[in-house]
């Protein structure tokens, strides 16, 4: 392990960044809590290349986006898939 050391302005960057990194992936878990009355918990009943499917279409859609609101729905959902990926691969 590395004992490198780090000054406290890297160490409150490192710590901000994570902060904006949870925001974002709580922020997709509510999107998900949001949907699921509605798709119920169907991704688990997908594969693998199903999910992955869907993910490489939401990352073309950001890149199709164009306003700030679209690219966030996007990249909300991106991240939501990307979850259930790991999830499966957990699964495994």
């Amino acid at each position: 392990m590395s004992h490198m050391k780090i000054s406290k302005e890297e160490d409150a960057r490192m710590t901000e960044s994570r902060n904006k990194l949870l925001k974002a992936m709580m922020l997709a878990l509510g999107s998900y809590i949001e949907q699921e009355a509605k798709k119920l918990d169907q991704w688990r009943d997908q594969s693998f290349g199903q999910l992955y499917a869907h993910l490489k279409h939401e990352i073309a859609e950001i890149g199709r986006s164009k306003t700030k609101t679209q690219q966030l729905h996007n990249c909300i959902d991106a991240c939501a898939l990307s979850a259930m990926l790991i999830a499966k691969l957990l699964e495994e």
